[in-house]
């Protein structure tokens, strides 16, 4: 990226006090323009948030294309006051985070996790010793996006707020105290589109991506709305600026009470993060500051991390037009209780460069694994760090570190996966040997090259301490032919400490059978058990949906199958989701819409119901709004 070029020319002691930034950034395919940009008919869902009867539509206050949304308008936002630490950048992901579970999750309380943990748990000496898993930086130092989303995927956080309650200091501690149980994980986040900013000589924004290509009006429009649609599907975005000078705010003689804020000046570097909540496209230009005015309205609403008692009530504005705003964007897509037994990952300190070749599209990336444990394991999920949008055919060999094809088994695939990280669900594979290696076939965009991250170790940054599994990570361009990333040349990067970005996650099997004709077996004796013996009760319950007469009620539009099978929880062996057409879906990627069908153990089935999805195609559009208006105006008053 444009900024972390900038960065690597700084001297020794100016890259000590100045974060390092992304080294890339997010761009957009013709497609997400494409779809951001449609004539979209102006909201008409006021007519019925307002409403006095039953009828409601939670999350759906708001669309994209509105001018003005507030997060707050849907669930309980938290403003926490980090005081005198450097604890910013960690309050900001943890608001993705908490925002994000309370959002998705509709919960009525946020849950409130640790920011002080994710400070400690990523640095790197401590009173009586030395973190082994601790990245090049120390308590109080302050830290970057990809510290603490990594922190959140890599199985370090997220810790409950009671489990290691703030602290207005950053002092040395054992590392006892960092030994707490993770409570949440993060499944998914979305690295959003970077704008860059410059400005002509009468003080115009021009937007740029990452490689320095203008963004046309258009473009620029679908890069804003995909920022705006997270808001309202997701939650809170992570963002930093440059916030520690008053001659950029609106009230420069008193910037604790000021309420707006923008900075044209391309020359500073971001030192603060704070969380983007919701925008207004027309909050007045002449709400800034009279000496430093942007040209054109518009801006997001910002949450600090100082309390309620600084600027608005904990929030403030800031221009579209600000220098850094738009450049480095994260949020957390969706999230899980710890469901695994074993992570097993070469990347543990996060993907941090792009590789690949423009030449093609396709190609194969591998990441080889020893096992922690001598009882059999059952992988029940990767996760893919996607550098580019791309689909993905998911392939293990459960046996060995063998990756020729015809050595593995396909067992999941996706669709088009956003920038940033994913974790996928795939049918549940039993692995046995030592080793067992796992396989994506990626499939990037059309025309934008074969790219994917690496963690490598980088030199006087915070990456210092990244080592390789020397010699288990592959890629390959056709599959056949392999690479081991320690034998390939790239100037500049340290090839020897390199490791693809795939993780696996597993729990211990109940069984000891070393087969997959043995596993089947299991399963049909316990199906049968359930079917057969009365004294085997079939359980079926959900904190998040209404279960009754044979249907499945209260499901979110947007929800995909992995979501729908995490918010059950069941004693069911086999459970299968079934189309309008009576089949099998196995793709667990796909939507859950009206009508689909939820079979258990192959006897209990139920029908689902998406609020608000109409025309089941899982999510909410005009055709189901004018349904529902069709629908209303029938009614009897």
């Amino acid at each position: 990226s444009t900024e972390y070029k900038k960065w690597l020319e700084l001297s020794q002691e100016e890259k000590i006090q100045t974060p390092m930034p992304n080294t890339y950034n997010a761009d957009l395919t013709d497609e997400l323009i494409a779809n951001f940009t449609k004539i979209n008919t102006p909201s008409i869902l006021n007519e019925f948030t307002n409403r006095k009867d039953n009828f409601s539509l939670e999350n759906m206050s708001a669309v994209y294309t509105d001018s003005s949304y507030n997060l707050n308008n849907d669930i309980k936002v938290a403003v926490k006051n980090q005081m005198s630490t450097n604890e910013c950048w960690a309050f900001s992901a943890i608001s993705s985070l908490e925002t994000n579970l309370s959002l998705t999750k509709q919960l009525q309380e946020i849950t409130n996790f640790s920011v002080r943990h994710m400070d400690y748990a990523t640095s790197r000496t401590f009173l009586d010793g030395v973190n082994e898993q601790g990245y090049k930086r120390e308590v109080g130092e302050g830290g970057i996006p990809n510290v603490a989303f990594n922190y959140l995927i890599n199985g370090q956080g997220a810790v409950l707020e009671s489990d290691m309650p703030f602290k207005d200091n950053e002092d040395k501690v054992n590392l006892s105290e960092i030994d707490k149980q993770v409570n949440t994980i993060a499944t998914g986040y979305n690295t959003l589109p970077s704008i860059y900013k410059k400005y002509d000589s009468e003080g115009n924004a021009i937007c740029y991506n990452s490689n320095g290509v203008e963004y046309s009006e258009k473009a620029l429009e679908a890069a804003r709305n995909i920022i705006k649609s997270h808001l309202i599907n997701y939650g809170a975005i992570a963002a930093t600026t440059a916030a520690n000078y008053s001659e950029y705010y609106n009230n420069p003689s008193d910037i604790v009470h000021a309420t707006a804020y923008y900075c044209n000046n391309s020359n500073l570097s971001r030192d603060h993060a704070i969380t983007i909540v919701g925008w207004d496209d027309n909050y007045s230009r002449t709400n800034f500051n009279k000496d430093n005015m942007p040209k054109k309205d518009g801006a997001y609403i910002v949450l600090n991390s100082y309390s309620t008692d600084v600027m608005d009530k904990g929030y403030y504005y800031i221009s579209y037009e600000d220098y850094l705003i738009e450049a480095s964007l994260y949020g957390v897509t969706s999230t899980s209780k710890v469901d695994y037994d074993n992570i097993y990952q070469n990347d543990f300190y996060g993907g941090i460069y792009p590789v690949g070749a423009s030449s093609q599209d396709t190609g194969y990336i591998a990441s080889v694994f020893t096992r922690k444990e001598t009882n059999p394991e059952v992988v029940n999920s990767i996760g893919i760090s996607a550098m580019s949008v791309a689909e993905y055919e998911i392939y293990i060999n459960p046996v060995d570190s063998d990756i020729s094809l015809d050595k593995l088994v396909k067992v999941g695939e996706t669709g088009y996966i956003s920038q940033g990280y994913q974790r996928v669900d795939i049918t549940p594979t039993k692995v046995t040997g030592e080793k067992f290696a796992v396989v994506v076939k990626q499939k990037s965009y059309k025309g934008t090259g074969f790219y994917f991250p690496i963690e490598t170790k980088i030199k006087d940054t915070v990456y210092e301490y990244a080592t390789s599994n020397s010699g288990n990570s592959l890629i390959s361009l056709d599959g056949d032919l392999w690479y081991n990333l320690k034998d390939i040349n790239i100037q500049g990067v340290d090839m020897e400490n390199a490791d693809t970005c795939l993780k696996a996650f597993t729990t211990i099997s109940k069984s000891d059978n070393n087969t997959k004709d043995d596993e089947n077996k299991d399963n049909n004796d316990n199906n049968n058990k359930d079917d057969n013996n009365p004294s085997t009760e079939l359980k079926i319950v959900s904190e998040y949906y209404k279960i009754q007469d044979g249907y499945i009620t209260k499901v979110t539009y947007n929800t995909k199958i992995s979501e729908f099978k995490k918010n059950i929880t069941t004693n069911a062996t086999q459970v299968d989701f079934i189309d309008a057409n009576g089949n099998v879906i196995t793709n667990t990627e796909e939507l859950v819409k009206t009508g689909m069908k939820v079979k258990f153990n192959n006897t209990t089935e139920y029908t689902i119901i998406v609020r608000g999805d109409l025309n089941g195609d899982g999510n909410i559009s005009l055709v189901d709004f004018s349904k529902l208006i069709a629908h209303i105006s029938e009614r009897p008053e």
